[in-house]
């Protein structure tokens, strides 16, 4: 993937770029000539040997879904920004202006980082490359400059640092589910739509759904640096600062241009027709309007899923940074916090301007009082600000009386952070970190889910304790 997380440093500028005084195009005619052992053509007596009627072919026209048409277009345009595609960028020096040629799409894959090409595509290679007289090396390759720990984790793999630990889970590995084989082309095209689906749920959606824009700036851009955020900006940074990405403008006049060549049929993708069928979408049944309803994109809870799962790190609260152990036990918030940081957020605050308090307990400590109106402006910030790509911490309630009531303020026990949010059962839940263990497996799991109930309150179970947590503060995100 170009520059998502390389082996470098996240988010590295590398581009591909030529330079040429100009363009020079040649055709060159290519003459068939008719096979010897070919059957002659027999001339009906009653025409003249001079027009010979050639044998009346029908023609079959092939109906390409649009749906799949799109998504075609789609990554035919990442492959440009990812200097793999069938145009490349360069400089006209006489226009002194950027401009696209064309260049060997197929070549792309088997294209390594640096320009190393790929010999065997039995397997991802696996390998760092290093660019001469520089320490600086990757992994990327392929079309879509896949990361070797990348390939790990979709092979069902834990990984921490960018190194197996050494546990496999079935139930992740997204290749043998897709029957991904090898490292082939129809493979890495394959590879590229299991990560649209498994870092971004909601970008297939809007692809099909017409919204390539914001499909680009809210989804795309998270796993592509190449993709632009904001004023054709990436999303990722280099020394400080944001990296320069395709503009916006010109990623739409791309993904234009193939979408109506994939409508004719036209494609250099591998991707076989109803691939889009094998990843559950039922696309070309009715009328591709109703796939995606107007005020979300989901079919079953009607709302926008997020996940961001691959951009926020989990942590544990039982880290020697914080202290001894008595320390760390109550490190929950600072952890949290420290998750934020990581994505360039500030620390929360406890003032009442900087919080939603959706619960409290009562005087007694007998009883969960929920605040159903405040509980609904914190929902609608949560969804915001996922979004936006931002996690959001927030304090729950796991047991009454908690310690006497004397914590924070006499109800919120526990703070976890808020990385997505997703349905079941047509049920709208919101996934959590939890701090609270040492367990990567627990603290981490997809199955930490707080439920949107009809008062709109957060209520759901930890993996971790099995413990009921309660969401009674929503902190609000600042930048550092």
């Amino acid at each position: 993937m170009y520059d998502k997380s390389n082996d470098f440093g996240e988010g590295s500028e590398r581009e591909y770029f030529i330079e040429v005084e100009h363009l020079n195009t040649s055709v060159t005619s290519q003459v068939i000539p008719i096979s010897p052992s070919a059957e002659p053509v027999k001339v009906d007596p009653n025409d003249s040997p001079a027009i010979i009627k050639e044998p009346k072919q029908e023609k079959k026209e092939e109906k390409v879904c649009e749906c799949e048409a799109r998504v075609r277009a789609f990554i035919r345009m990442v492959r440009v920004g990812e200097g793999t595609g069938e145009l490349i960028k360069s400089y006209d020096k006489k226009e002194k202006k950027t401009i696209y040629i064309t260049h060997d799409f197929q070549a792309g894959y088997t294209m390594a980082f640096g320009g190393t090409k790929i010999t065997n595509l039995s397997t991802h290679p696996q390998t760092i490359y290093k660019i001469k007289s520089s320490d600086q090396g990757s992994s990327a390759a392929g079309a879509y400059q896949v990361m070797r720990y990348t390939w790990w984790e979709l092979a069902g793999f834990e990984v921490k640092n960018k190194k197996k630990t050494g546990k496999y889970f079935e139930d992740r590995d997204l290749l043998k589910k897709h029957n991904v084989i090898d490292y082939s082309a129809e493979s890495q095209d394959k590879i590229c739509v299991i990560l649209m689906e498994k870092q971004r749920p909601n970008l297939i959606n809007k692809i099909i759904a017409n919204k390539i824009e914001d499909a680009i700036q809210k989804d795309g851009c998270f796993i592509w640096a190449s993709l632009p955020e904001i004023n054709d900006l990436s999303h990722y940074y280099y020394n400080d600062k944001r990296q320069p990405a395709t503009p916006l403008k010109t990623c739409m006049e791309h993904y234009n241009d193939f979408f109506q060549e994939e409508l004719k049929g036209n494609s250099n993708l591998h991707l076989k027709k109803g691939f889009l069928k094998e990843f559950g979408y039922d696309c070309c049944k009715g009328n591709i309007s109703n796939l995606v309803e107007n005020n979300g994109t989901c079919k079953s809870c009607h709302e926008d899923h997020y996940d961001l799962t691959d951009k926020v790190k989990w942590q544990t609260q039982f880290d020697s940074k914080w202290g001894d152990t008595e320390a760390q036990k109550v490190a929950c918030k600072k952890t949290c916090d420290d998750i934020l940081n990581k994505v360039g957020l500030a620390n929360t605050s406890k003032a009442e301007a900087d919080r939603y308090q959706t619960a409290l307990e009562n005087d007694k400590h007998t009883t969960i009082l929920i605040n159903s109106a405040e509980a609904k402006q914190a929902v609608q910030y949560i969804n915001e600000q996922l979004k936006n790509g931002n996690p959001v911490q927030v304090g729950v309630d796991h047991a009454l009386n908690y310690k006497g009531g004397k914590l924070n303020e006499g109800t919120t026990d526990h703070f976890v952070i808020i990385i997505g949010k997703a349905c079941e059962n047509n049920k709208i839940y919101y996934r959590f970190y939890d701090v609270g263990t040492r367990h990567n497996e627990k603290g981490a799991s997809k199955n930490n889910k707080l439920f949107l109930k009809s008062d709109n309150s957060l209520k759901g179970t930890t993996v971790y304790s099995g413990q009921t947590y309660l969401v009674t503060q929503v902190r609000k995100n600042k930048k550092k």
